[in-house]
């Protein structure tokens, strides 16, 4: 069974192969903020499967930034470069980042 780290590391490698498709410029930037247990992964997932609002996750928590930094080339990846990873990679093809 994958731990945590894993599971992480597999969507950040997923976000920057690009393989996903995404918009090429971003409309509506949207931040959901919750807390624990408030059913916002349910909320995102079903965001996520509407194909309307881009790929919704907890981009903004350090496990996913030092997962992207573990890739090869990011080493020395700023924060910067991670966000403007995320935007290219994760924004829906109408424009919206969330």
């Amino acid at each position: 069974m994958k731990n945590i780290d894993d599971l992480i590391f597999e969507q950040v490698q997923v976000l920057a192969s690009g393989s996903q498709s995404a918009s090429p410029y971003v409309h509506k930037k949207i931040l959901i903020l919750s807390t624990d247990r408030t059913g916002s992964n349910l909320f995102c997932d079903v965001l996520t499967h509407t194909g309307l609002c881009g790929q919704p996750q907890e981009w903004f928590k350090t496990d996913f930034f030092n997962a992207y930094l573990k890739l090869p080339g990011n080493e020395k990846a700023s924060f910067q470069d991670y966000l403007k990873s995320l935007l290219q990679n994760t924004t829906s093809s109408n424009g919206f980042f969330l």
